[in-house]
């Protein structure tokens, strides 16, 4: 997934690690949209030089947590619960000029719906975390 992102992570000067492990089953072409769709995001708003981590990791017996962190701008915490609706800008300035739609993170959240869980989002101090909370069997 990394390679496929690798161009638009070097013209932003960005690096990106990957951090961690899980197993499961899951709808593994669903989950790399997901996951390129979290990618994407992160590339887009994450302070130029900084690095971009893909963290996986397990909770509980039967459930992950897939995130995309990245540094920049700190969210307003009551911005975030909107992160996942359709259509949705956190600030429809910064997108000016660009050619999104605003559907990248609602099909994250539905993907996330689709594996029994839930998208998750939480920024502060200037990281930001999007992901999911999937069951993993």
């Amino acid at each position: 997934m990394l390679d496929y992102h690798e161009a638009s992570l070097a013209e932003a000067g960005l690096t990106a690690i990957v951090v961690g492990d899980v197993q499961g089953a899951f709808d593994s072409p669903l989950l790399r949209r997901a996951l390129s769709n979290l990618l994407g995001n992160a590339t887009q708003y994450a302070r130029e030089g900084s690095i971009v981590q893909v963290g996986f990791k397990t909770i509980g017996e039967d459930r992950v947590l897939i995130t995309v962190t990245n540094c920049g701008d700190t969210i307003d915490p009551e911005i975030l619960p909107h992160f996942f609706d359709r259509f949705f800008r956190a600030d429809p300035a910064r997108s000016h000029g660009q050619s999104n739609h605003g559907l990248g993170l609602a099909i994250v959240g539905a993907i996330a719906r689709m594996h029994h869980g839930k998208p998750v989002a939480w920024s502060e101090c200037g990281v930001t975390s999007v992901g999911v909370e999937i069951r993993a069997q």
